[in-house]
């Protein structure tokens, strides 16, 4: 649900996707983004800063059986081609509401 979210630019569906405290912390980044309103801040100018012909492709997904652990590997595409060097792997612990 987030990265469709996410490619067709719908930050308050990719948001809705986290807890209110959620902790989202990506190497990119000196440090996490914290709390739901921090981390939207930080997606709508992720957003804004990149083409809408950007987007994340899955390319695999693990999740454990209590769903509570996912991981995705994923690619940037600009335009269906896939980009250099975007690979990525991210990895979510989810609360009891999923």
């Amino acid at each position: 649900r987030y990265f469709a979210a996410w490619n067709r630019r719908d930050m308050k569906a990719a948001i809705a996707c986290f807890a209110e405290d959620c902790d989202y912390d990506d190497a990119q980044y000196p440090e996490a983004f914290v709390g739901k309103e921090n981390l939207e801040r930080h997606l709508l100018r992720v957003a804004d800063s990149l083409p809408r012909s950007f987007a994340f492709v899955v390319d695999d997904l693990a999740v454990t059986k209590n769903r509570r652990k996912i991981g995705v590997r994923w690619h940037l595409e600009n335009g269906g081609e896939a980009l250099p060097f975007t690979r990525g792997c991210s990895f979510y612990t989810t609360n009891g509401n999923g």
